[in-house]
């Protein structure tokens, strides 16, 4: 590979990553058109990374192709939410389970820091809970595939965190798993992340119905 072949791709990957943070937050939304002309003309590049960041994300599954129409941002459905949150709920039970067993007092520190969910910034302190969870877990592979499929279901969990209650109850319920993390109960931090996820997957899914309506 050319230095010129490896600096434009490294260049995609960048690109990739900026269109990547403005989908998942929100801000380029389900169904949204990504002009390759406007994204050159926005970003001052040139269209053949952009093209290449578009063919990225289409394989993450955020980006889909049109024929003849182009590339635009994927819809999260309702019923994708739900099943994504099932897989989430098994993945994260499990490394629950594993940092009840293994975890040390300075990595329940670190963890009880994380345990809070601000009214402000719900998404982001849950999105830090939950990485800090999966890094404790110690599992490369776990890790992987959860992140994964979180990174998939921000979109909709972004449109939840507005739901009146919705981040008062998840500090509650962060709160029951780290009791018994502490306690080095298994069952019960395993038990407890899965009505965490349950109630966060419920609550998505209605906020997504309830956008999908309106539009």
């Amino acid at each position: 590979m050319s230095e010129a072949t490896f600096a434009q791709r490294r260049f995609s990957d960048d690109f990739a990553g900026i269109l990547r943070r403005r989908i998942l937050d929100g801000e380029m939304k389900g169904g949204d058109r990504l002009n390759e002309v406007q994204l050159s003309n926005e970003y001052g590049i040139s269209r053949s990374p952009i093209r290449e960041a578009l063919m990225a994300l289409a394989g993450e599954g955020l980006v889909t192709f049109v024929a003849g129409k182009g590339a635009f941002v994927r819809e999260v459905t309702v019923q994708e939410v739900r099943e994504l949150g099932q897989v989430r709920e098994a993945l994260e039970s499990f490394a629950v389970e594993l940092v009840a067993q293994n975890a040390t007092p300075e990595q329940l520190e670190a963890l009880a820091e994380n345990s809070g969910v601000g009214a402000s910034s719900g998404v982001v302190s849950d999105d830090d809970f939950h990485r800090t969870i999966l890094d404790l877990a110690g599992n490369e592979r776990l890790t992987q595939y959860a992140s994964h499929v979180i990174a998939r279901l921000r979109m909709a969990r972004s449109r939840s965190a507005g739901v009146p209650g919705r981040v008062e109850d998840a500090a509650a319920e962060h709160a029951a798993i780290l009791t018994a993390i502490r306690a080095g109960d298994t069952s019960a931090a395993s038990e407890a992340m899965r009505s965490h996820l349950r109630a966060a997957t419920e609550s998505a899914s209605a906020a997504l119905e309830q956008a999908q309506g309106e539009n």
